[in-house]
């Protein structure tokens, strides 16, 4: 039985077969599973000009080797994770022999973190910074930011920017969110940072049953917000 090709122009450009609904389709029975144009492995699309990725052994598998490994995109131009057969995003390796990771980047250039199977956000090697020098917290499955945790106290910890000011964890939604202890009520920073919503308005911290905990002035009074 021969083995399916992939239909070849005059130039020996190859090119993906289309199913009914107008979706690219790979064929996985060949050693070369991606159609290859001007000596480029590329990937299928679908009617709407996503990129997917072949489903080899029951995980996705990307244009490359190790390192030089290529994310899809969509549409818009946001490249997207692939899976393992568990369901959790792959993330590329950077560099050989370093422990360095190439996170996916959306459409404006920006990086974002992989996600297990359960929509939890993963850290490969280091945080992704922004162009001001903070970085960015991964979020957990509720999407709130992951504080890093203190050894002894297991209260979450604020860290400073080169600036002074805090390093906010900010939720899926914008909010800048304060950091917890470890049971459950939230925390001023010791700089006396407010955390602000997405339109900038000042948000108090809250316990964990909900209650307001009004931030304290220097005469250790409480004081509100304006």
């Amino acid at each position: 039985m021969s083995t399916p090709s992939y239909p070849k122009d005059s130039l020996g450009n190859e090119s993906y077969l289309k199913n009914n609904e107008g979706d690219e389709y790979y064929l996985t029975q060949r050693k070369q599973v991606f159609a290859i144009k001007e000596g480029i492995p590329f990937y299928a699309k679908d009617k709407d000009q996503n990129e997917f990725y072949p489903i080899v052994n029951n995980q996705e598998v990307a244009i490359g080797h190790y390192f030089s490994k290529v994310y899809a995109r969509n549409a818009s131009g946001k490249e997207i994770y692939p899976h393992d057969a568990e369901g959790n995003e792959k993330i590329f390796p950077l560099l050989i022999g370093a422990a360095s990771w190439k996170y996916a980047k959306d459409e404006k250039e920006n990086a974002f973190y992989p996600t297990d199977k359960y929509g939890e956000e993963k850290v490969y090697g280091d945080y992704i910074y922004n162009n001001d020098g903070s970085f960015k917290y991964p979020l957990n499955r509720e999407g709130m930011p992951k504080y890093e945790t203190d050894d002894t106290t297991k209260d979450e910890v604020y860290v400073m920017k080169t600036d002074g000011l805090i390093n906010w964890g900010v939720d899926k939604k914008g909010n800048q969110r304060y950091a917890k202890k470890e049971n459950g009520d939230e925390y001023y920073p010791p700089n006396g940072e407010i955390a602000c919503d997405p339109s900038g308005s000042p948000q108090y911290a809250r316990t964990s049953d909900g209650k307001v905990i009004f931030p304290l002035d220097a005469e250790k009074k409480k004081m509100k917000v304006i």
